[in-house]
């Protein structure tokens, strides 16, 4: 299914995506056919979604993409996460970006020159990704938004 970085719906899916404290409560279809996901991220500490072990080779692409809707009023805040092979387990060494996700739909875009520049003392490796989190940072309560898949460009 490559370049996207991982499909819920499908079957392979489950051995390459981790929900901690997080689910999918709904699917729908749009009218173009669009497959959106409920996803429900439960009152906890880092409520969220792990990919581990995606195609680590992203050299050919230029950009990470995900669809967020937002049914809220007001502004919500997501982290993405994304790590390498070489990674050593501290925050400066991988790519953190809080999104902001507005009320209504939110196209993410993140060019992969910014992920390549995450870590502090080093790039990250493109040619070796070895993981994806999207994650709330200690929700009040449970927040939910409609997702696509997680896709490259």
């Amino acid at each position: 299914a490559f370049p996207v970085i991982v499909d819920f719906d499908a079957g392979w899916a489950s051995k390459f995506v981790r929900f901690n404290n997080a689910v999918i409560v709904d699917v729908s279809v749009s009218d173009n056919n669009k497959v959106w996901y409920m996803v429900r991220f439960e009152r906890d500490e880092y409520p969220g979604i792990a990919i581990i072990e995606p195609e680590p080779d992203w050299s050919g692409y230029s950009t990470l993409c995900v669809n967020i809707f937002s049914a809220y009023e007001s502004n919500a805040a997501l982290v993405l996460r994304v790590y390498d092979n070489a990674h050593n387990h501290h925050y400066s060494d991988r790519f953190n970006k809080t999104l902001i996700i507005k009320p209504g739909l939110n196209e993410i875009k993140i060019l992969l020159e910014q992920v390549k520049h995450g870590p502090v003392y080093r790039e990250l490796d493109l040619v070796n990704v070895a993981g994806i989190e999207l994650f709330a940072n200690n929700p009040d309560t449970y927040i939910q938004f409609r997702m696509s898949n997680i896709y490259l460009k």
